[in-house]
């Protein structure tokens, strides 16, 4: 008899065991998952953009990533979206050194449609501040992964970019 009760409680501890490594398997699963999020596409005014490992956040939280412009070289910000507490609007900003001085972007989408409208922010060294309102939607990027352009600094002048938008 004390050989089966033995049988019983190896038995039992090999499930708990076994159980164990099962739930911090899952666990770690799901962790990996959520750190090689995918990206999301923007278009801002007529240029597209590529948020690297962002994602559209549930009710009530925010995600941040990078922001590139895959036919702007050279551009990197830092970006975040919200998704308010009840569901239905998206807040975006994002922030870059990219021109002659800092830039700011902010807009509020509709999570219905992915799309609303924001502010363009420039304070160009020597130069006065401006904002221009823009339009701004997202959509899941196609292919997934997107290239990174290899350009380090911007290759068209500020004035030139900004007569050209104009």
């Amino acid at each position: 008899m004390k050989t089966d009760r033995k049988f019983r409680l190896r038995k039992e501890a090999r499930r708990t065991i076994l159980g164990r490594l099962a739930a911090v398997a899952g666990l770690l699963l799901i962790c990996s998952g959520s750190a090689s999020a995918g990206n999301i596409c923007f278009t801002i005014g007529s240029n597209a953009y590529v948020g690297i490992g962002g994602s559209i956040p549930g009710k009530g939280a925010c995600k941040q990533f990078s922001l590139i412009g895959p036919n702007s070289p050279g551009y990197l910000a830092i970006a975040a979206l919200c998704k308010s507490s009840d569901g239905t609007t998206l807040l975006f900003t994002a922030a870059d050194g990219f021109f002659a001085g800092p830039e700011t972007i902010q807009a509020t989408l509709a999570v219905s449609s992915l799309t609303g409208s924001g502010q363009d922010c420039e304070a160009p060294a020597g130069s006065s501040n401006f904002c221009d309102a823009i339009t701004v939607s997202l959509a899941k990027c196609s292919p997934a992964k997107q290239p990174i352009p290899a350009a380090a600094t911007d290759s068209v002048p500020n004035t030139a970019r900004r007569n050209a938008a104009n």
